[in-house]
């Protein structure tokens, strides 16, 4: 399919389902309820877990451009209950994201030159540039691929937002201490540009997105891995989402989690 930069994106963000609405925009929906910041809503979440998430979700990504409410599956939900829209985030235009990225990379890169032998062999000490956009086809059926292969995600989260990538940014989710919401928007929104990757599962610390314009050629999937080394100190040791032929620039999955690990 062609690749069109319009499809993800809604006029303004959605309306939240009301109490005991059954439907929005003809979708059925189960008993749900709206998680607020203060007085304002945050997100609205299905109370129970739901039998077949993928389909809902699925239903719901094709939705987003008359919803303007970007699903996301999540497992358990007092993590959700703690989040605050940060008031003094970066505005994510004014992010320098290859200043950013490439900071970043030069703290990350020594660690995996030490733990992983393949990483010295294959990529530089910086990071020169950032991975040109994917000259693939869309794929839309990759995220609905990736959201039937999770099974701990069995709620279904809709926020509203104008694009997938602003997620975070709604809100208020960051796990990277040294950066706010802002700046991993920023982020998201250049892979969500480039590679059409847009969230599907996000729980405390991870967010697991579906890439549906993937590296067309090897040396893509290189630029593009070097940039997951500078985007998430753990994204490399997820090898059911970025193997070795992945890093060697060979291969590509459709999906990159990025994860935080605060202990290291």
């Amino acid at each position: 399919m062609p690749y069109d930069p319009h499809r993800y994106r809604a006029e303004a963000p959605g309306d939240l389902p009301a109490a005991g609405v059954t439907t929005v925009a003809d979708i059925e929906v189960p008993p749900g309820t709206t998680i607020t910041s203060r007085w304002s809503p945050l997100c609205w979440i299905t109370d129970d877990e739901i039998d077949e998430p993928a389909d809902l979700y699925s239903e719901f990504r094709r939705a987003f451009h008359i919803t303007g409410l970007w699903p996301v599956l999540v497992g358990d939900v007092e993590w959700l209950q703690t989040l605050r829209p940060d008031q003094k985030a970066t505005p994510p235009d004014s992010v320098n994201l290859h200043a950013v990225l490439g900071e970043r990379y030069r703290d990350n890169v020594s660690y995996y030159f030490e733990e992983y032998p393949i990483v010295r062999r294959s990529f530089g000490p910086t990071l020169d540039e950032l991975a040109p956009p994917s000259t693939s086809d869309s794929d839309p059926a990759a995220a609905d691929n990736v959201a039937d292969n999770q099974g701990r995600y069995s709620r279904l989260c809709l926020v509203p937002t104008t694009r997938p990538a602003d997620v975070p940014l709604v809100l208020g989710w960051n796990q990277v201490e040294t950066d706010d919401a802002g700046i991993l928007t920023a982020i998201l929104r250049s892979l969500e540009d480039r590679f059409e990757a847009v969230p599907v599962c996000m729980d405390s610390r991870d967010v697991l997105l579906a890439v549906q314009r993937p590296p067309a050629v090897g040396a893509e999937a290189r630029a593009l891995a070097a940039e997951l080394i500078a985007l998430s100190a753990c994204s490399m040791e997820d090898y059911d989402n970025l193997d070795l032929d992945f890093i060697r620039g060979t291969s590509y999955s459709q999906s990159i989690n990025l994860w935080w690990n605060q202990d290291r």
